[in-house]
């Protein structure tokens, strides 16, 4: 099975401004053309014993040499996971066997959702088909709150869990983690927390230990932890100027940790249905804002996406 066991070799992400060349294909091409001019002029000028004049046989030996090694070398560069996109968000895409992206919704009733409403991740899900690469939602429910969600056409897998709070995953989060081996998780909790009248604090320590735990179980997971939407009745503003700053702070090259910003944009009036939950638009509004960070975590790392 293919795998991106090399990120400085199997991951290429194009740069801006380039017009979609590969610097590493065109790397190679300039030290193998100039490698040859050298030997050819050195070999041509060389007093080789047995060659006859005008017939240089070992610097055609090296030069057959040299195309096949080029040859190898490209032929892993465009195999595997496949080759790069010159789109802004560019990242290689995973060949048809490199296993999909596991990603895990994690969260409290803004994850799961009710049963007239899908959630953000149906929205994200939509989006994530057009991904160069391949992904799979994860967790150990596939359910609504009260009952199954309303659309059936996706990839209904999750942790999201209605009325808790993060105190309350990190309870069941190992266990979680083991069985559902995320290679991304996406988190946004707080809500609860917050109503409930736990200080900022300590709720973005807990949520630090969440990254922890799952960094235990997964090591080169990849993290997206978001300041959270707006809520009736909460000033969220000092909580996710906290959020933002932890997830700079986690930020690891391993375990790669990007904040995405829920609360900009974001209206009560018009993106949620009960001034705590998003409606459809804040379903889409959120899923919005989860892509591209998902998209940084795989030009941050090929092993969440490819892990």
């Amino acid at each position: 099975m293919a795998e991106w066991s090399n990120a400085a070799v199997l991951k290429t992400v194009v740069p801006q401004g380039t017009g979609g060349s590969n610097p590493s294909l065109s790397a190679i091409f300039h030290l193998f053309g100039s490698k040859a001019r050298s030997d050819s002029q050195d070999m041509s000028q060389a007093n080789v014993s047995g060659i006859v004049p005008g017939f240089n046989g070992v610097g055609i030996l090296m030069q057959l040499w040299r195309a096949i090694f080029l040859g190898i070398t490209l032929s892993v560069l465009l195999s595997g996971c496949g080759s790069s996109s010159s789109a802004s968000e560019a990242v290689s895409a995973p060949g048809p066997e490199c296993k999909p992206a596991r990603i895990m919704p994690l969260g409290d009733s803004i994850t799961q959702a009710n049963t007239v409403l899908a959630s953000y991740r149906r929205p994200l899900w939509i989006k994530l088909q057009g991904a160069p690469f391949k992904s799979d939602f994860v967790g150990s429910t596939r359910s609504n709150h009260n009952g199954p969600n309303p659309y059936q056409d996706f990839d209904l897998d999750h942790e999201g869990h209605w009325g808790w709070t993060a105190n309350e995953v990190i309870s069941m989060l190992n266990i979680w983690a083991a069985a559902a081996r995320p290679n991304i998780a996406l988190i946004h909790l707080g809500t609860n927390d917050l109503h409930a009248g736990q200080g900022a604090d300590g709720v973005v320590f807990e949520l630090g230990q969440i990254v922890g735990i799952l960094r235990k179980q997964r090591p080169n997971i990849g993290i997206a932890l978001a300041a959270i939407i707006p809520s009736s009745g909460l000033d969220v503003s000092g909580f996710n100027s906290k959020v933002k700053a932890a997830a700079t702070q986690l930020d690891s090259p391993g375990s790669p940790v990007v904040s995405v910003d829920m609360q900009a944009g974001f209206s009560i009036a018009t993106h949620s249905w009960d001034g705590v939950h998003p409606n459809a638009a804040g379903e889409n509004f959120m899923a919005e804002r989860w892509y591209p960070a998902i998209i940084k975590l795989a030009q941050k790392s090929a092993a969440v996406v490819c892990g």
